[in-house]
Formats: structure tokens, sequence, C-alpha cells
């Protein structure tokens, strides 16, 4: 068994992330916001979403056809950049409800979701919407907390 400590490596990983964020105050790495978003740079915001939707209708459904037949299930909600994005605790509802149902039919879940800055940890995403490799090592610990060998 690999012994890892988890929250050193987190650590590790936003310093180093944040030590290479020159040209903004969002933790957007540097040659996505050059690229991208430098130019008449607007934040960005979801229209009010809906949680009678047919997209989250298919996601539940999907997952409760996998978990019915004996799937080993797992989700993992991605993060938006909540310093670039306004209103996303839009998201909340349409969240607890998943979450909720995730619950109910028991699916393992990692929620890396955050509409809050305050609570949004730089590295955790590459640049507005990618996961970056403070995301990934979350990533990588709920799944070898959900599949891996128990001891």
């Amino acid at each position: 068994m690999i012994d890892i400590n988890w929250e050193k490596k987190y650590n590790e990983l936003e310093k180093e992330f944040v030590s290479n964020v020159h040209s903004n105050q969002m933790f957007i790495n540097d040659e996505y916001f050059e690229e991208f978003l430098r130019k008449d740079y607007k934040h960005a915001e979801f229209s009010v979403l809906k949680t009678n939707n047919q997209e989250l209708k298919d996601l539940l459904l999907l997952l409760g056809f996998l978990k019915k037949n004996g799937s080993n299930v797992s989700v993992i909600i991605q993060n938006l950049n909540p310093y670039h994005y306004n209103n996303l605790e839009r998201f909340n509802p349409i969240l607890n409800e998943m979450k909720d149902y995730f619950e109910k039919i028991n699916i393992a879940y990692l929620n890396m979701f955050t509409a809050d800055p305050k609570d949004y940890v730089p590295g955790t995403l590459d640049d507005i919407m990618h996961t970056g490799h403070l995301g990934w090592m979350k990533i990588n610990k709920f799944l070898v907390d959900t599949y891996g060998k128990k001891q």
C-alpha cells in the first residue's frame, strides 16, 4: 500500500499553482488568461437554471439504471472558477437535487463545486473550468478512498 500525505500534497500543489500565476488575481493560469481572457475581460455568468431540465432527468435516469443493474458507479461534480463566473449559487438547487439522489441510491460522489470564492482553493482548476493538478489530486484521493483496497 502506498502511503500518501494528502494534505501535504494539496498544500504543495496549491502553493506551486499560486506562485506561477502572475497576470491576474482570479487564479487562472497565465497562458489561458493571456490567450482567452485578457482582451476586453468580462466575468462570465450563467442564465437562470431550471431544476426541471431534461439533462438532469437523463443523468439521474442513467445513474439509477446503472446502479440498479449492479454497476459500481461514482460521480465527480466538477467546479467552475468562482473568481471568473458570477452567481454560481444558481447551480445550488440542481446540485442539491443531484446530491440527494446520489445519497438516496448510495452513489459515491465527490463534490468539488463551490459558488463562493472564499471556499475556492487555487489550483483546483487550472483556469476557469479545467481541472488543475490539485483538482486531480483530490480526484485521486476520492478514487483511492472509493475503490482502493480497504485495509
